[in-house]
């Protein structure tokens, strides 16, 4: 019990200082809505299951050592079962359990890096390195249309007029952050039922939002400042809505409808997919409105540097203040920060997972010298006589290594099942992943071995050097 409470006490200790790591680890902190303070509950239950972990598992061997025939005792030790018959018996078990869990944590683990790695290789549309966002509600300011879209209009002007700035857009929504959808119909379509139409997201953006975004406009015009309440109305799509409503056609010129109104929009334009909410999901449509057509008085300034973003933050807000310093500049960060947040997950999935799986491996590799070195002391009387007998130390070393990978072998394989239904489970936070990961599956695989061959490689190597003369003497 004193060894539980030890162990508790330093894992206590261990636990203040992997939260500080991990802390450090995420580039932007923790997030918002994870509470990871250190409950006095948990700990308590953690300290509970490390003193059962030590009763129990102290106890079966105190159980079986009071049940042994004193007679076999006494007399010489190779009356007594072999350890190779048995497979080692529950130790033999419990190594492959643990070679099992290893191979899970360590599976995982590979899945979220590979993941990452493939995440910032994802195209998201629009620009990250050098783009920040910042939010404008002018509604509650009680700016009437009017002063807002003049509000609006020189906060463009005097941006784009800083010699860092590469451009300046406008739309109602940020990078990640979903939008309002509309229950859209084609041309033609029985508006009567909604389920002849589509839910698609709408936003609404200023005229040259696209490449202040970093978005191509592939085919057609950009909104213009005719575009307006007193003009037709007009839509800009991109490449997944093309495809959804006119498979195969030209979109240019075709007519959008949506539930509930009247309103007849024309197609004017084609700009390539950008995520919608996350760097993982499927092109998304997404169909553009005119701000004038569809006003709304709570929007995102995009700003594209030409250098770092955080460089020009302060020449940015504070020439929006010198158009009216009462307007509060809201929620203000770069795209780049807005990417790292959607990857908080997976990152700190990966980061959990790579200590637990190191943790794992060590467990894995001490369990199996344990077995194989407590083995070996049992059978030094049996591997003597078989040296005495002609046995090579070649012959020995294979011998004893063979029995310790069959454990481990047993492990990796169950392992490996496991580890593709973890796959199937965290599918939703994998980027480019699919069920059987090549890399992660099989580097993790043979690492574990490697490792688990090194463990049994030392007891293995100090029994191919028994003498056979001690041997037969051995008790």
């Amino acid at each position: 019990m004193s060894l539980a409470l030890l162990a508790g006490t330093l894992g206590t200790l261990c636990a203040f200082g992997a939260r500080a790591l991990i802390t450090k680890l995420l580039p932007n902190g923790l997030p918002r809505n994870l509470d990871f303070s250190i409950d006095s509950k948990v700990l308590l239950y953690s300290l509970g299951i490390s003193l059962l972990a030590t009763l129990l598992f102290g106890l079966m061997p105190a159980l079986q050592s009071s049940r042994t025939d004193r007679l076999v005792v006494l007399r010489d030790r190779t009356d007594g079962p072999s350890g190779s018959t048995r497979w080692y018996g529950l130790r033999g078990i419990l190594v492959m359990v643990q070679v099992m869990l290893s191979l899970i944590a360590l599976v995982g683990a590979g899945l979220f890096i590979h993941s990452l790695r493939n995440a910032q290789d994802i195209n998201p549309g629009f620009e990250v390195k050098h783009e920040l966002t910042m939010f404008i509600n002018l509604g509650a300011e009680r700016f009437p249309q009017p002063k807002a879209e003049q509000f609006f209009q020189d906060a463009l002007d005097r941006l784009r007029a800083l010699p860092m700035i590469a451009n300046v857009g406008i739309c109602d929504h940020a990078p990640f952050n979903g939008g309002i959808e509309r229950t859209t119909f084609t041309q033609g379509a029985d508006m009567s039922d909604p389920r002849n139409g589509k839910a698609t997201p709408v936003f609404v953006v200023k005229p040259g939002f696209f490449p202040a975004a970093g978005m191509a406009l592939l085919r057609g015009r950009d909104f213009t400042d005719q575009d307006d309440s007193k003009g037709s109305l007009v839509a800009v799509i991109n490449q997944a809505a093309a495809e959804q409503f006119w498979p195969g056609e030209d979109p240019l010129g075709k007519h959008l409808h949506f539930l509930l109104t009247t309103w007849d929009v024309t197609v004017v334009g084609l700009v390539n997919n950008a995520k919608y909410l996350t760097l993982g999901e499927p092109p998304k449509p997404i169909i553009y409105f005119p701000l004038k057509q569809q006003f709304t008085s709570a929007v995102f300034v995009w700003v594209r540097t030409k250098g770092e973003p955080n460089a020009a933050l302060n020449t940015i807000t504070s020439t929006l203040k010198t158009i009216d310093p009462t307007v509060p500049l809201n929620r203000v960060i770069t795209v780049n920060e807005l990417l790292d947040q959607s990857l908080a997950a997976p990152r700190l999935g990966a980061e959990l997972l790579g200590g637990f799986g190191f943790l794992a491996l060590l467990l894995a590799a001490m369990g199996t010298y344990g077995v194989m070195s407590y083995s070996v002391s049992q059978r030094t009387r049996e591997l003597g006589i078989r040296m005495a007998l002609g046995a090579q130390r070649t012959d020995v070393l294979r011998l004893v290594i063979a029995a310790g990978m069959a454990m481990v072998s047993v492990g990796v394989v169950v392992g490996l099942g496991l580890s593709t239904l973890l796959a199937h489970f965290l599918n939703t936070l994998l980027y480019g992943i699919g069920i059987f990961d090549a890399p992660s599956f099989l580097g993790t695989a043979v690492l574990l071995i490697v490792v688990a061959l090194l463990a049994c490689l030392v007891p293995a190597r100090r029994a191919s050097r028994v003498d056979p003369m001690v041997a037969l003497r051995y008790e």
